[in-house]
């Protein structure tokens, strides 16, 4: 398919041509004439035209050109639209209400504007869900113009409703998008049942999208009875239960026009959640925040038990899943004492720490779910390696994989000395990271300022003031060489191949 990406060249009369004027004449009207040189020229580009329409079979005009809609012209380059679009239709931007071609069409990125002089050119973009959008052609950046096409508002009768989950702190799964509870859909009246905390806030996804996260659009409680829809954290409306309990929620979505909710009170009380599984999750920890590496305690009835490698420059506390950063064990600050948290309060809550490196037992009792205790036991240094650094990775903008830890790539290692070629970019910095964890940005090796030394950053430790990532002048691939014998006593060589 041929692209013509539409480039706005600054000329004399550029302006004018945006007013509707054009070398200080009036403006020419569309003409029947026969006489060819009477009829009104054809634009070339957006600096050729006074006025930008729209139509297509996303719109109330249709196809039929003599009915396309004119965008408001703002000045300064800026034209604006707002309308009903239909789902999943196309619809593009004639110059002209005479000709179906030339026009702009908006590309698939949603964002780049398209020129095109006939069908061989034609970019088909569609919205969904149907509704109102603001379409805005922003030409203030004559070499990049660009469109936004931003929903408004939406059109439920044609809205596709066939899921509902429970999200929101009110519920023991809280905000946890991959933990949702779906409700059970009975032609278009949705149920569920479960606990929820008096006073806190819930509402209804209509889709599970966890990654990247997806937390809207929902429904919600609204006031009387009614049912509300909103589509970002503008729109939220909540009516918190006035008691814990476990609850019946009913939402009837049958008629659009008029969407009703129940809910009634089945036991007063929140049940003990039942605690089955536990991960131990944090910087101080082997696996760092990165849940798929979270080490598993062994359940012995109740009992949890896990023995490993601690960091003093880092934190803990202890998962019951490993799909999700809580609900968690934590330490509540007002006494002191582990807790059972669904959701992180940070005045409320802290982590769990140790004061040295070294190997730990970590025993946790969560027999009783009001009473969870926690025992951490020393059991002996870090075996010390002939050499303190055993593994090493390259990360940062200046890399191919940027700052996708699961993407940078390892050095070759041995006895203290670590090489790797590597393409690097000028614009951008790198650091050497000593282990490949996710979540665990430190320890790694970065230059000192005030030295230009490499030096070996902890966790914790970094300090805008105080370091700094290494740099290379010209893009290029390069060799390079970290000897790090010695935490104490570490170089970098850096040599363009």
């Amino acid at each position: 398919m041929k692209k013509l990406i539409l480039s706005l060249v600054l000329m004399a009369g550029f302006a004018a041509a945006l007013t509707g004027c054009k070398n200080n004449e009036p403006e020419k009207k569309p003409d029947t004439s026969s006489d060819p040189s009477e009829q009104p020229k054809t634009p070339a580009s957006l600096a050729d035209v006074s006025t930008i329409y729209i139509y297509g079979s996303a719109t109330e005009a249709g196809w039929d050109i003599s009915k396309a809609m004119e965008f408001s012209d703002n000045g300064g380059g800026l034209y604006s639209w707002q309308g009903y679009l239909a789902a999943g239709s196309p619809f593009r931007f004639p110059l002209q209400k005479t000709a179906d071609w030339p026009c702009l069409m908006v590309d698939e990125d949603g964002e780049t504007l398209v020129f095109g002089n006939s069908e061989e050119d034609l970019v088909v973009y569609t919205v969904s869900p149907s509704g109102t959008y603001d379409i805005v052609i922003d030409a203030r950046d004559v070499e990049h113009p660009s469109v936004s096409v931003d929903l408004v508002s939406i059109d439920l009768n044609e809205l596709e409703i066939t899921e509902l989950y429970m999200l929101g702190e009110a519920c023991p799964t809280g905000w946890a998008l991959n933990l949702m509870e779906a409700f059970t859909n009975n032609d278009g009246v949705f149920t569920w049942e479960g606990p929820l905390q008096a006073g806190k806030r819930f509402r209804f996804p209509l889709q599970k999208i966890p990654d990247p996260p997806q937390w809207w659009p929902c429904l919600m409680l609204g006031p009387d009875g009614k049912v509300l829809y909103g589509m970002g954290d503008e729109d939220e409306s909540n009516v918190p239960v006035a008691e814990d309990g476990v609850y019946l929620l009913t939402i009837d979505t049958r008629n659009r026009d008029n969407m009703t909710w129940t809910i009634e009170l089945k036991s007063a009380g929140l049940p003990d959640p039942e605690i089955t599984e536990l991960y131990l999750l944090g910087d101080a920890a082997p696996g760092g925040w990165a849940l798929d590496a979270a080490p598993a305690f062994t359940n012995n009835d109740g009992v949890f038990v896990w023995e490993g490698k601690l960091r003093a420059s880092g934190v803990f506390r202890f998962n019951t899943t490993n799909l999700n950063f809580f609900p968690a064990i934590v330490k509540e600050i007002a006494t002191g004492k582990p807790v059972y948290a669904a959701d992180w309060d940070e005045t409320l809550y802290e982590q769990f720490s140790v004061d040295k490196d070294g190997i730990y037992q970590i025993v946790v009792n969560a027999k009783k779910f009001d009473d969870i205790s926690v025992t951490i036991t020393f059991v002996g240094d870090t075996p010390v390696s002939e050499y303190p650094i055993e593994e090493l990775y390259l990360l940062g903008d200046a890399t191919d994989a940027g700052w996708s830890i699961d993407d940078m790539p390892a050095f070759a290692g041995d006895k203290g000395v670590f090489t790797l070629t590597a393409n690097l970019k000028a614009t951008g910095g790198f650091r050497f990271l000593t282990q490949k964890v996710g979540g665990m940005w430190f320890p790694a090796i970065a230059k000192e300022k005030a030295t230009g030394k490499a030096v070996y950053v902890d966790n914790g430790q970094w300090d805008d003031a105080v370091y700094e990532h290494f740099t290379v002048a010209a893009d290029g691939t390069y060799e390079i060489v970290v000897t790090a014998k010695k935490l104490e006593d570490i170089t970098v060589t850096i040599t363009q191949k």
